[in-house]
């Protein structure tokens, strides 16, 4: 989904109703096709509490899944 607002300056009457549509879309194609692709991933925040002998295990499983693990709290 994007928001791609297009202000004109010049054109207006001259251009007629369907020109300005073409002009107005015409703009909004070429900067899509310009524009730079952003891959947006929806993250999440996730708590678990383990015993300390199962720290290492629980540790290793997030480096080999490729997650980001924030600094463990020590309760």
């Amino acid at each position: 989904m994007c928001w791609l607002p297009s202000v004109r300056y010049y054109g207006g009457i001259k251009l007629g109703a369907g020109g300005l549509v073409r002009a107005y879309t015409d703009a909004i194609a070429t900067a899509m096709q310009l524009a730079e692709r952003i891959e947006r991933v929806a993250l999440g925040l996730l708590q678990v509490e383990v015993d300390y002998a199962d720290e290492a295990r629980v540790r290793r499983w997030v480096e080999q899944e490729g997650l980001h693990s924030m600094n463990p709290a020590t309760a």
